[in-house]
């Protein structure tokens, strides 16, 4: 979608959005999730994005998350496990 640099001023909308792709899928920002404040800044920012546009899933990476615990509070929002390999530093 943005193999050139007038596509960089394209202006996405929920509606070309929702018209051209049935399943939206975000990764969340690399963090130590745990129970502080910037954790939970995070996560409200993407409850957020999520009110405006048809995410389906949040992937989070297991081998930074430092307290699953802060998730129970957000049980609203879909998050899912990245399922992670032998490649991966926590999974050797």
């Amino acid at each position: 979608m943005f193999h050139s640099k007038e596509s960089l001023e394209y202006q996405l909308t929920k509606e070309t959005i929702e018209k051209n792709f049935s399943h939206c899928s975000i990764h969340a920002p690399k963090h130590a999730y745990k129970d502080d404040e910037t954790s939970h800044k995070i996560l409200r920012f993407i409850g957020d994005v999520c009110a405006l546009l048809p995410i389906k899933n949040i992937v989070i990476h297991p081998d930074i998350v430092i307290d699953r615990a802060i998730f129970e509070q957000y049980k609203h929002l879909p998050l899912s496990i990245e399922n992670m390999d032998e490649r991966t530093k926590s999974c050797q």
